[in-house]
This record gives C-alpha cells, sequence and structure tokens, in this order.
C-alpha cells in the first residue's frame, strides 16, 4: 500500500492557509512555511470578496472553524456587500449588490488570515532559496539552512514566487508590470455623517470614471477596509489610478516619490470629483500614503511542467485588483487542488503528474482568463455601461437602486 502523502506549502497567504485547512480535514499530512518573521509583520492587504464557493467551502473545512461570516469587514452593521461604479458622476450608479441570501462575503484581510490560521501551525520566517525535484520527494532549502522533504511541494507564495523562478528559471518568469500610475492612502477613519456618506456610495467599494483637470482619464476607488466593533466609525482606504506607459519601467517615479509628494498628486488628480466623492480625500493627509508605492502585474502562463512541484494563486496566475478575483482564484485553486491530492491512490510520479497535470489545466486555463480580464485596457475600458457580461464577485454588473442609510445617530 502506497505511503499518505506529505505536502509541502511555501507560502501562508490566503491560499496557502485554505489549502492546509482543507487537507487538515482530510487527515493528509503536510507543512506550511511562510517567508514572514511573524504573523503580524507586514500589512495584510486589501479586503476581498468570496463568492461562488461558499456553500462548496462550508462542507470542506474542518468542524473547529467558526462560521466564514465572521471574517465580514462590514460586521457589526447589518449592511450586505456592495460593488458600485459611477461613470462621470453620481446620477447612475452601476454594480453588484448581495441580495440579503449571503452569496457574497467581503471579507477583511486580516480576519480572514486569521480564521485560515485557526489551528494550522505555520512555520515563521522561512524563506525559500532552491528546490530539488527527485523521483519518489521533492526537497526545499530556506535560506536559513533548513530544509523539508515531502511527496508535493505547493507554490503559494504570491506573485514575486521563488518557487515559479526555481520551477521555470527567472529568465523565463513571465511576470509583467501593467501601464498603470497607482497612488494609495490608507488606514483613514471616518465617522458620523461623513461614514454614512461613504458608504451610501458602496457598502464595500466604489469606483468613479472621471477627468482630471487637464482632461485626462482616470479612476478612482474607495473601499471599507473594516467597521470598528461599535459600529460608530470605520477604516477606509482608496486609489487614484491613471494610464501611463512609463509605469512599467522599474524606475518609475511614484515608487521613490516621498508621501507629500504622492499625496500632492493625488489631491491635483482629484481637484474635478463631485464633493460627495471627495468624502475620503477631505479627511487624508500626507501620512496615510502609502510608500512606496503599490505596482499591478499580471501574470499569463501558458503552460507549466508537471511533477511534484506546483503552483496555486499569485504564484501561477498573478492579476490586477481591477475586478477583485486574485483572492477568489487562490481561494479556488486550493479547493481544486486539495481534491486532486485527496483522490492520489499512489505516490509513484507518474500517478502524480496524471493528477498534478489534470489541476494544472483547469487552473492555468482558469487562471490565464482572469488575469486577461483584469489587464488595465480589459477591465476599465468600457465599464460605463451595464452591458457586455462584466462580472463583480461573480456577478453581473447592473444599475443599482439608490439605498440610503440610517446607521449613524
Amino acid at each position: 500500500m502506497s505511503p499518505p502523502p506529505h505536502v509541502l506549502i511555501v507560502g501562508a497567504g490566503i491560499g496557502g492557509l485554505l489549502l492546509a485547512q482543507l487537507l487538515r480535514k482530510q487527515g493528509i499530512s503536510y507543512e506550511i512555511f511562510e517567508r514572514d518573521e511573524n504573523d503580524h509583520d507586514r500589512l495584510q492587504g486589501w479586503s476581498i470578496a468570496i463568492h461562488s464557493m461558499l456553500d462548496e467551502l462550508k462542507g470542506l473545512l474542518p468542524n473547529d472553524l467558526p462560521p466564514v461570516e465572521v471574517t465580514s469587514n462590514i460586521l457589526p452593521l447589518n449592511l450586505v456587500p456592495e460593488f458600485a461604479f459611477y461613470p462621470q458622476d453620481a446620477s447612475r450608479k452601476l454594480g453588484v449588490r448581495d441580495e440579503g441570501n449571503g452569496e457574497i462575503i467581503r471579507a477583511n484581510r486580516r480576519r480572514l488570515r486569521e480564521w485560515l490560521s485557526t489551528n494550522i501551525p505555520v512555520q515563521y520566517d522561512k524563506k525559500a532559496k532552491t528546490l530539488e525535484e527527485k523521483k519518489d520527494s521533492v526537497t526545499v532549502q530556506f535560506q536559513d539552512g533548513t530544509s523539508a522533504t515531502g511527496s508535493i511541494l505547493v507554490g503559494a507564495d504570491g506573485s514575486r514566487s521563488i518557487v515559479r523562478q526555481q520551477l521555470l528559471g527567472k529568465q523565463n518568469d513571465l511576470l509583467r508590470w501593467e501601464p498603470a500610475a497607482l497612488v494609495t492612502a490608507d488606514n483613514i477613519v471616518l465617522s458620523g455623517d461623513d461614514m454614512r456618506t461613504a458608504l451610501e456610495l458602496g457598502h464595500s467599494i466604489w469606483g468613479v470614471d472621471f477627468k482630471d483637470a487637464e482632461g485626462n482619464r482616470a479612476w478612482y476607488f474607495a473601499a471599507l477596509d473594516e467597521i470598528a466593533p461599535d459600529g460608530k466609525s470605520g477604516r477606509f482606504y482608496h486609489h487614484m489610478l491613471w494610464k501611463d506607459e512609463a509605469a512599467r519601467a522599474d524606475d518609475f517615479w511614484v515608487h521613490s516619490a516621498t508621501k507629500k509628494q504622492l499625496y500632492d498628486v493625488m489631491v491635483q488628480k482629484a481637484a474635478t470629483l463631485i464633493p460627495q466623492f471627495r468624502v475620503l480625500m477631505d479627511k487624508t493627509a500626507p501620512e496615510h500614503m502609502k510608500s512606496p508605492g503599490i505596482r499591478f502585474s499580471t501574470l499569463v502562463m501558458p503552460t507549466m511542467p508537471i511533477g511534484r512541484v506546483t503552483l496555486l494563486g499569485d504564484a501561477a496566475h498573478s492579476m490586477t485588483a481591477f475586478r477583485g478575483e486574485g483572492g477568489y482564484h487562490a481561494m479556488r485553486d486550493a479547493i481544486m487542488l486539495s481534491k486532486a491530492i485527496t483522490k492520489m491512490e499512489k505516490l509513484d510520479f507518474e500517478n502524480i503528474k496524471d493528477v498534478l497535470g489534470q489541476y494544472q489545466h483547469e487552473m492555468l486555463e482558469r487562471g490565464r482568463e482572469a488575469a486577461r480580464l483584469s489587464q488595465m485596457q480589459n477591465a476599465l475600458e468600457g465599464n460605463q455601461t451595464g452591458s457586455g457580461g462584466r462580472l463583480i464577485a461573480g456577478h453581473p454588473v447592473v444599475v443599482l437602486s439608490e439605498n440610503p442609510l440610517d446607521i449613524v445617530s
């Protein structure tokens, strides 16, 4: 009888942690490694939409996890997730709103990562260095001199994946920077009428397609990070975005600019926004600016080697945040990969190639299309209509009715 698999997971982000939970449910041995020094070594990133998998997910997870709803960034308020987009002004609101049936959860990333970490022994400060794949095993060497050996290794280590670079050769890496100039401000706290205005524009996230003072097209996005436990205030973040081919260069000015310089650009770009859309802008100061800036990238892999090493999430199909799909696809990858590993009857090389080959074919095909649609010219062009089969959080974009809120005294 073939021994059970031992799975090495490099990367304890959303996809890697979910895979660990799914393997734990099935009693499959695993180890999970994270390059960060601890679980709070860096900011956890933006909130993400979980959709189209919630019922399936609940049946696959261990019973000792709290309900997934605890990850919602809008708790304790009794509001549904809503993703809104405004072409030019506030006269027409397009987007997606959950109908109250719980098909969508807008999860705060910190809450989601903490939830997925339940009873998962993450090994921190483990930076992958090299891989060695043999006929009957695979070994990862870490920068601290330690190593781990297993039956299968999963690279869940993000868009700049060391596992992918080891697998393909760094010179063959297909990660490409998008021509998107982006300045971001975060950790902005709103309360009272300001919070109500922001949430009425979009409970979860809202964006505006507009022209700046020089007549150039730009996009403005604002989003809720999380509501305070008492429900009286919320923490938000927002972005100013415009197309610039120079942003593909490593030395693009945004990445070396001071916070004051980034703030000045955001203020200048936002000057033509109507007052209603400026609710976050008017509360922003230079210290809120994120520096160095964020870069959007896409990774479209036509194929990859089939063996004991595989990939999931951004390591396999990095995509921009324009469609909000990166986290969803990482979680979908984890579900599909866990099912593939669970049905392995033998651990010989040919059986692993067959099972992982099927997983990789579906994952790469789905990921390529999602990454392609997330590219700037595909994700943002044409958003002024609700047509064309556009999806947000797995749901078609429609014209949204006004939804006044009465949540603040």
